[in-house]
């Protein structure tokens, strides 16, 4: 039989639309597959990248507020923070790095981010311009331009990107997990109907892709509860810091702090232990509740080492004990006996631990690795304050001292206002040299009590203002004057002038005036006898160079004349044998 003459198989109209139906649905469920899949990968590199992202924002705000807080203990205090200054700014810039290769071009989180580089920059300018060792006037500016500084960084720069790029995550991976959501019917739509065909491939395809999703939106679930846990912390942290900023004693940065603490986050007790003076216990100066209360009546104290609260002074590092039950150095305390959870967190300032921030639970396992975080942050800024708290004594001690220096002193001091020269402070000496009462401070001032004019002819107030400034910009003016006394009395003063400590503002200069009328006096009799007794010398040796008594009498009458400056001079002659009187003149 000849194989040409064989019928041959021909698909009918039914079949092949049957075919291609499975071969449109095959290339659907492909196509839909590999849709599901670029979804799947191109929201898995966004999440990691915007997470990345968010995290970055995060450490910048919270270092640069550790930079704030750094900067202004230094400012406090020139001798310390300066190594802390320069490792905040060393990771500040180390994130900036990381950052914004990650940001979109022309996006507002990256104008906001290089305006913070700029205010960074900035920044490091200021603080090159300030010196190692700048004056407390330049400290005290410098405190007031750098706060508005770090409050335009913090608020207009980084808070506000960090809000921007959290908005737009939020959306944009919305947007994704939408898309997915619909890829995901389409998918199943073609899965119900390729189900026909490969029922058990599309079911286990279903199960491992429902699963997936699953974990997904659990993952994402968990990195927002992280995220928000995250900035809710910082956000505590600069509230306390905020709070704490504005107080001036110990007693209340320490209450504030605990308080804070255990009502932000329900903790079971919260409280913070210092040195004593030598250094052998740890006291508790402040805890929370009644509790608190009872134990510093008791007068509470830790000796060095013991417990949890000694490990964390000795190792200088945050200890974290989830379960107390199973750490032997556990101290328990009879009037918290529900505690279950610890965490003891040493308050450092620069290499020095000043004490414990110390923090208990009630339940198992609820203190975890972001409440150290968190309660380290709050450690830091509480140091911070504390130290705030001793530089700002000692300078008050020695404005005391100075204070008493100025009273006391037998000279004549005064503190002056180097914008309009009236005394602000004078003690008794000077006072009493200008013929003054009590009264009359804050209301004239030296300018005032000078003659219209100085010896050399200038204005005494147009002099004055130029003495003042050259104290201002050289640090000193040393210089003699012409005053008048409130009673009339004129004298002449040595005067020594030299910037002091600003008030409400005002420049301000320390002013040492010292009479040296008699000292003058002296110094013109001595210069004029030192010069007649020159001149009589010079005619001495004049009359000795001649040869007659009459050129002796012509020299010595031409002589006085130049000394004298008289036109003309008589020398009367008389002896007891001659009646007649003899004239010799020069003309």
């Amino acid at each position: 039989m000849n194989t040409r003459d064989l019928p041959r198989w021909r698909p009918s109209f039914l079949q092949m639309f049957g075919i291609a139906i499975l071969l449109l649905i095959a290339f659907g469920f492909t196509f839909l597959m590999f849709r599901e899949y670029s979804l799947w990968r191109n929201s898995t590199e966004f999440f990691n990248d915007q997470a990345e992202i968010l995290i970055t924002l995060s450490n910048i705000q919270r270092h640069t507020n550790l930079l704030f807080a750094y900067t202004m203990s230094w400012l406090s205090d020139p001798t310390t923070g300066q190594e802390q200054i320069e490792r905040q700014r060393a990771f500040l810039s180390s994130q900036m790095r990381v950052l914004l290769p990650l940001l979109p071009p022309g996006s507002e989180v990256l104008e906001k981010m290089s305006a913070f580089q700029a205010e960074l920059e900035a920044y490091d300018d200021y603080m090159l311009s300030l010196g190692v060792s700048p004056s407390l006037s330049k400290r005290l500016q410098a405190r007031h331009d750098l706060q508005e500084q770090f409050r335009r960084m913090d608020e207009e720069l980084v808070k506000r990107a960090y809000d921007i790029q959290e908005r737009n995550f939020v959306l944009e991976f919305s947007a994704l997990l939408q898309q997915q959501t619909t890829s995901r019917l389409l998918l199943l739509a073609s899965g119900i109907v390729f189900i026909l065909v490969i029922s058990t491939s599309g079911f286990l395809y279903l199960r491992i892709e429902r699963n997936t999703f699953l974990l997904r939106k659990s993952q994402l679930r968990e990195l927002e509860t992280a995220l928000a846990n995250r900035t809710r912390a910082l956000q505590l942290a600069a509230e306390v810091s905020q709070h704490i900023s504005a107080l001036r004693d110990q007693a209340s940065i320490v209450h504030e702090v605990v308080e804070q603490l255990k009502n932000a986050f329900n903790y079971y007790h919260a409280h913070i232990y210092l040195w004593d003076p030598n250094q052998e216990n740890l006291v508790m100066v402040g805890g929370t509740g009644e509790v608190g209360k009872t134990l510093l009546e008791r007068g509470h104290r830790i000796p060095r080492g013991k417990g949890l609260v000694g490990r964390a002074t000795t190792t200088g590092q945050a200890v974290l004990v989830p379960d107390t039950s199973l750490d032997p150095d556990w101290l328990p305390n009879p009037l918290l006996p529900e505690t279950r959870a610890e965490i003891a967190v040493p308050i450092v300032v620069g290499e020095r631990v000043l004490g414990v921030l110390d923090v208990q639970n009630d339940q198992v396992g609820s203190l975890n690795e972001l409440d150290v975080l968190l309660i380290s942050t709050v450690a830091d800024q509480v140091g911070i304050a504390l130290e705030n708290i001793r530089a700002t004594e000692e300078v008050q001690n020695l404005l005391n001292d100075y204070q008493q220096l100025i009273e006391y002193s037998p000279v004549a001091i005064a503190i002056l206002d180097a914008e309009n020269g009236v005394f602000v402070q004078a003690n008794p000496p000077m006072l009493e040299l200008f013929e003054l009462g009590p009264e009359a401070i804050g209301t004239i001032g030296p300018i005032a009590l000078s003659p219209e004019y100085q010896p050399d002819g200038r204005p005494s107030a147009e002099a004055a203002r130029e003495r003042i400034q050259q104290a201002l910009q050289e640090g000193t003016a040393q210089f003699e004057w012409i005053h008048c006394s409130a009673g009339g009395r004129e004298f002449r003063a040595e005067i020594r002038l030299t910037p002091a400590p600003s008030r409400a503002g005002r420049p301000m200069l320390s002013a040492v005036i010292t009479d040296i009328t008699a000292r003058y006096e002296a110094e013109q009799e001595t210069r004029r006898r030192a010069e007649l007794q020159a001149a009589l010398n010079r005619i001495g040796q004049a009359i000795v160079n001649t040869t007659t008594t009459e050129a002796a009498i012509q020299v010595a009458a031409r002589e006085l004349g130049r000394e004298l400056g008289k036109k003309r001079v008589y020398i009367q002659l008389q002896s007891p044998n001659v009646s007649s009187v003899g004239e010799i003149g020069r003309s």
